[in-house]
């Protein structure tokens, strides 16, 4: 838990403002928005910046909202200010249907949108990533609930909500529905439990295809693997394809077999190549990393680059490159990671990197 709660804080500090996409309109491609919903104790700003620009870059329109103060609200409010927010999106873009992906509570609360707020035949596709389904046996759950988290209390394993949600169908057509799971949850317990059983259901466990994925609950919203999971549900028609060959080490989009070549080219989203395996220390305390964007021609890499001594936050640099364009981003290390004999690097929809520290 501790974990949890430092990697929320860490990615507080980092946020980027959030984004409704207020101009956006779908393509032919991509008609159907996509619709962003946080976890419990987390915002808009927190959770997205990995996976919002990903879905941009694919053409897609992105909404995302904040609701129910961090998500502490009883889920049963939460699901009529989604509701509403998926309603006005309809309206706002003409669209005959949205796709939502959330996290944690948020898949469940996107579930509970489509099921039991009347927009089933609105709803293209649910995404959950570590949803917490069918509850929670973290005995955290109950004593957060008498603290005021009532979102909490609601997503107890067998609490009245989850018994409601979960009356069977669990997962109606025609929705089609993903489940993005780690075996290191350890807020959703036990993991098995978010899968769902439906006819338009797929449920993947990340672990079964890149075992060295260690990612856990709160990191899976930036875990590339995870994110393209997501990304392979929402590009095609049905639930993702559980042939679905993932990228396991985060540098490219993975590949479906299933969708046509046009397809699977234009779904390769830029990213940075991490490179080299050691960085030399200036006596100011700068290091330049070696990086590559990884596009198509026209496209361009844009995120944050985020360097971590241990768990702490050393130093972080947004980017901006062109497709094909290799440089070096130089970051200014605080006196601790200067001293260090490592640190890691990170970048949206990349693995981080590992680099031993030389000095000049």
């Amino acid at each position: 838990m501790r974990r949890a709660v430092f990697l929320t804080a860490v990615l507080a500090a980092l946020a980027l403002p959030g984004s409704a996409a207020a101009a956006c309109q779908p393509s032919a491609a991509h008609p159907y928005p996509v619709i962003l919903v946080h976890g419990t104790f987390a915002n808009d700003a927190v959770s997205w910046n990995a996976l919002r620009p990903l879905l941009a870059a694919d053409g897609f329109c992105v909404f995302s909202l904040d609701y129910g103060n961090n998500a502490t609200g009883p889920m049963a409010q939460s699901g009529d200010t989604v509701a509403a927010f998926a309603r006005q999106v309809l309206a706002q873009t003409g669209a005959a249907k949205v796709s939502f992906v959330g996290h944690s509570q948020g898949g469940s609360l996107s579930r509970y949108v489509a099921k039991d707020k009347g927009l089933l035949a609105q709803t293209d596709d649910v995404v959950g990533l570590a949803p917490s389904s069918h509850g929670t046996t973290q005995p955290l759950a109950g004593p957060a609930a008498l603290l005021g988290c009532a979102a909490c209390g609601d997503q107890a394993a067998g609490s009245p909500f989850m018994q409601a949600l979960n009356a069977p169908p669990e997962a109606p057509g025609p929705v089609s529905y993903t489940v993005v799971a780690t075996r290191y949850d350890e807020v959703v317990t036990p993991y098995q439990s978010q899968a769902l059983t439906g006819d338009t259901v797929t449920n993947v466990v990340l672990q079964d295809r890149c075992a060295g994925d260690h990612t856990e609950h709160v990191g899976i919203i930036y875990d590339p693997v995870a994110l393209q999971w997501a990304r392979n549900a929402l590009l095609r028609s049905g639930p993702a394809n559980p042939d679905f060959v993932p990228d396991c080490s985060g540098t490219s989009t993975g590949d479906d077999p299933s969708l046509s070549h046009d397809t699977r080219s234009a779904s390769i989203a830029p990213h940075l190549a991490l490179r080299g395996t050691s960085l030399r220390v200036t006596p100011s305390g700068s290091v330049a990393v070696p990086v590559r964007c990884v596009a198509a021609a026209g496209k361009t890499c844009r995120g944050l680059l985020v360097v971590r001594a241990g768990r702490a936050v050393a130093a972080t640099r947004s980017f901006s490159l062109p497709a094909g364009r290799a440089t070096r981003l130089t970051l200014h290390l605080g006196p601790r990671a200067r001293r260090a004999s490592s640190i890691s690097v990170s970048a949206p929809h990349a693995l981080a990197r590992a680099y031993r520290l030389l000095r000049a």
